[in-house]
This record gives C-alpha cells, sequence and structure tokens, in this order.
C-alpha cells in the first residue's frame, strides 16, 4: 500500500465517521422535534376538552339560572295577582267584568315574562353547547396532528438519510479518484 492510498482510507473512514455522526445527530433532533410537537398537540387537545367542559358546565348553568328566574317571575305575579285579589275584596268589589280581564291579562303577561326568560335561558345554554362542540372538535384536530407530526418527522429523517448518504458517496468517490 503506497502512503497516498493509506491516506485515502483514511479519509475515507473519517467521511464515513462523519457521515453516521450527522445521520445519528439528525435523527436526533428530528425525534426531539416530533416528540415536542406531538406533547404540544396533546396539551392542546387536553386544554380544548376542558374548555368544551367549562361550555358544557355553562350550558346547564344557564338553563337552571333561567328556571330559577322563571319561578322567581311567577312568585312575584302570583302575588301581585293575590294582593290585588284583596284589594279589590276590601273595597267591596267583585273580580268580574274589567276587572276580571285585567288580572287574566296580567296573568298572561306574568307567564310570558317567565317563558321568555326560559327560553332566553334556552339560548345562552344552546350557545354554550355550539361552543362545546367547537372545543371537541378543536380537540380532536389537535391530536390528529400527532399522526402528522410523526410522519412529517420519518419523512424528514429518511430525506436527510438519502442526502447524507448521497454526500458520503461523492465524497468517497472524489477520495477514490485523487
Amino acid at each position: 500500500a503506497t502512503p497516498e492510498s493509506t491516506n485515502n482510507m483514511a479519509d475515507g473512514g473519517l467521511t464515513l465517521a462523519l457521515a453516521i455522526g450527522a445521520l445519528a445527530t439528525t435523527a436526533a433532533a428530528t425525534g426531539v422535534s416530533v416528540s415536542q410537537n406531538m406533547a404540544a398537540a396533546d396539551r392542546e387537545a387536553e386544554a380544548q376538552k376542558a374548555m368544551a367542559s367549562q361550555a358544557e358546565n355553562n350550558a346547564a348553568i344557564a338553563r337552571q339560572q333561567a328556571e330559577v328566574n322563571a319561578q322567581r317571575i311567577r312568585q312575584q305575579n302570583r302575588r301581585i295577582a293575590a294582593s290585588n285579589r284583596a284589594a279589590t275584596s276590601a273595597n267591596g268589589l267583585l273580580a268580574t267584568g274589567s276587572a276580571e280581564a285585567v288580572a287574566y291579562d296580567s296573568a298572561i303577561q306574568g307567564e310570558l315574562n317567565a317563558l321568555s326568560e326560559v327560553y332566553a335561558g334556552n339560548i345562552a345554554a344552546t350557545n354554550s353547547q355550539f361552543e362545546a362542540s367547537m372545543y371537541r372538535r378543536k380537540a380532536a384536530s389537535a391530536s390528529a396532528q400527532k399522526s402528522g407530526y410523526m410522519i412529517g418527522g420519518a419523512l424528514s429523517a429518511t430525506g436527510s438519510a438519502l442526502s447524507i448518504g448521497s454526500n458520503y458517496r461523492r465524497d468517497k468517490a472524489l477520495l477514490g479518484s485523487t
């Protein structure tokens, strides 16, 4: 073996070692990146699930609060009606004719007010449930991104390995021709 061929073999060994080192470094960096992206996707999915749960709770609270408010309105209307009947009786009047019509109209209006409160609560609850469904979709999307990160990482690592292999073959060919 000539000194030149020995030198070329040493350079070839160094080139191979550098190629293997570059490949290992690239694989490790890609693995870390994929791992970090997957962890971020998990955190995002969990945050969206928590927000969905809160929105569902808000929907239940809106319905309950509307029902409580409707009951309060109904109780208030009953007190007003009783007070009006007592006042009419105290004055020696009978609740007939226009007085009866006014009492009946007041009762209807009071119930409409109570039903409006329930309706408003149902709208708020529906809006909260819609928000919850949006948060659940965002959570599913964040979870689905994890497979994209794995595929992207695998493709990136494959591309890097091919590039390093190509560079190694080129360098080896150059060293062999000197």
